[in-house]
């Protein structure tokens, strides 16, 4: 935004305006960093929620409850969840993706 000083605004007004404009534009970042981690997210629940199915076998029963307690509290955090409740439940779904990864690896 651009304020010029012919404009007939008083100092306090221009200074309004312009932690206004900041505001909004905090909150805009935000909202994107949220829908971004929204997207990993979902990326991530998918593609563990095959795995699990294609690893049915190779995975434990501890294992594979841990994996879908961490697909349920993401769906949870998906649907009510800020920006840091999701930052953690993608961090709680990228252990889980390494459980899985471990488990491909065993005989």
């Amino acid at each position: 935004m651009v304020i010029h000083s012919s404009g007939g605004l008083s100092q306090a007004e221009v200074n309004r305006m312009a932690t206004e404009t900041r505001a909004r534009e905090s909150e805009e970042k935000t909202r994107k960093d949220q829908e971004a981690v929204v997207r990993q997210l979902d990326g991530l629940v998918a593609n563990t929620m095959r795995s699990v199915q294609a690893l049915e076998g190779k995975l434990t029963a501890e294992e594979q409850q841990r994996i879908l307690d961490s697909i349920e509290k993401a769906k949870k955090a998906r649907a009510d969840g800020g920006l840091d409740e999701l930052r953690g439940r993608l961090a709680d779904m990228e252990r889980a993706a390494g459980i899985i990864g471990q488990a491909m690896l065993r005989p």
